[in-house]
């Protein structure tokens, strides 16, 4: 197949394909129909598919056609808005993407084996654990492999989980619920505390000890309630018999709780992890003993294979979740700790 049959970004001829078999912007051993058939999904429009592979329509209807008919089966349902995936069209999406993803990855895999370091990683993080897992990776992993990519994904538990279900993601750090999903495997990195964090000009300021009744007395910013960070901090504090205080304002942006918090009387509660970087100005921390209230951070994988760069980056990420200890984010030692139900 040479040259002048190819239109791919990457070599700039006519279609479908390029000299190295590479497909559209995807680096990818699937049939031209597939990729086709998944940028149409992706896009949304057959005509607006055709239009971001520099093809024309007729030629990306004719790539559809084929696959239906080796399907046997009606893959997309046009409607006025473009086109969506019937039944059949659904589990050939979900089989076919995962597939892409998988010859990706096995490709920058067999370039780590063959000594290039020329890997991509892809990690997920909530929040609160970005920073540990950043001082964990770098600058150890970018510089034993200079030639690696490596992508974060920041969010919160339960979106993470299911990307790395659909290995999306390679590895993912993540508090580790009560009831981790049985389709991952999980391992714990370390443990850590909690500590309020409210406005310095809130009434609890001028309070030498906090106790349970003040706690009830308070309105929170949280993240929403099916995230995996609230429904491991309400646990514990229901197990101490404390209420988790009233949520007033949900948000899954750390950004937007800090600045609710330091701009209103809504408090909130954050790992220790957070306090090892600077409070946004006007916020205080007022940490919670460790006996009384802590969290599991845990490591998630999937069932599939671990490349060898995913395996140095658990390496390290295990190596720093054994350095982790009751010191290892220093609090303001003038907070006066939280006095807990007994």
């Amino acid at each position: 197949m040479g040259a002048s049959n190819c239109r791919c970004r990457r070599c700039r001829h006519s279609p479908p394909y390029c000299d190295t078999g590479v497909i559209l912007d995807r680096c990818s051993v699937l049939s031209p129909d597939l990729q086709y058939f998944l940028s149409v999904v992706e896009a949304g429009s057959i005509t607006l598919a055709a239009e971001q592979l520099g093809l024309s329509q007729p030629a990306v209807s004719k790539a559809i056609a084929r696959l239906e008919r080796q399907a046997g089966a009606a893959l997309l349902q046009r409607t006025a808005r473009g086109v969506e995936l019937t039944p059949a069209g659904r589990v050939l999406h979900a089989r076919a993407a995962q597939a892409s993803v998988s010859l990706d990855d096995a490709l920058q895999a067999a370039r780590d084996v063959g000594g290039v370091h020329a890997g991509i990683l892809k990690v997920g993080v909530t929040p609160a654990n970005a920073l540990f897992v950043s001082r964990a990776l770098f600058p150890r992993l970018t510089t034993e492999r200079p030639s690696a990519t490596i992508k974060f994904t920041t969010a919160f538990g339960a979106e993470l989980f299911d990307a790395l279900h659909k290995q999306h993601l390679h590895l993912v750090v993540s508090p580790i619920p009560d009831s981790p999903p049985d389709r991952l495997r999980c391992e714990v990195l370390f443990e850590e505390g909690f500590a309020l964090i409210h406005s310095q000009d809130h009434w609890l300021a001028s309070k030498s000890h906090i106790d349970v009744e003040d706690l009830s007395a308070c309105e929170a910013v949280a993240p929403a309630r099916g995230e995996v960070a609230r429904q491991v901090l309400e646990q514990a504090m229901a197990s101490l018999g404390i209420r988790f205080p009233k949520v007033r304002v949900e948000s899954n942006h750390l950004d937007t709780i800090w600045y609710v918090a330091s701009t209103s009387d809504l408090i909130t509660v954050m790992p220790t992890s957070m306090l090892s970087q600077e409070l946004p100005k006007g916020l205080v921390s007022r940490p919670i003993p460790l006996n009384y209230l802590s969290r599991k951070v845990g490591l998630f994988l999937s069932d599939g294979e671990v490349s060898a760069m995913a395996e140095r980056a658990i390496q390290l990420l295990k190596q720093a979740g054994q350095a982790m200890g009751p010191d290892a984010f220093p609090f303001d030692r003038s907070a006066i700790p939280i006095v807990p139900a007994r």
